[in-house]
């Protein structure tokens, strides 16, 4: 017998049982998205290698057009010098 306040071996059961009743769908829910990604992963990975060496030619590509706007910059700097040495 329980003591006094303590819940009864049916109603712990009967609790259990209401807990099992709720978690057992969202168990299935979770076991089929785990096997949904499971089964995506790898074309999720292949994404992002493909993600990642677009970057790098965007990457390598931002510095090519850096070093020629600096270049561009640089001979802007030296046209007005070259243009008033004609003149004079």
């Amino acid at each position: 017998m329980p003591e006094e306040g303590e819940p009864s071996l049916k109603a712990i059961m009967v609790a259990i049982s209401h807990l099992k009743s709720m978690l057992e769908p969202k168990l299935d829910t979770v076991r089929a998205d785990v096997s949904f990604l499971r089964a995506d992963f790898p074309k999720m990975s292949d994404k992002v290698s493909t993600a990642e060496s677009d970057i790098k030619v965007l990457q390598t590509a931002s510095k090519k057009l850096e070093e020629q706007v600096q270049y561009l910059t640089n001979q802007t700097r030296v046209l007005p010098a070259s243009l008033e040495d004609q003149e004079g």
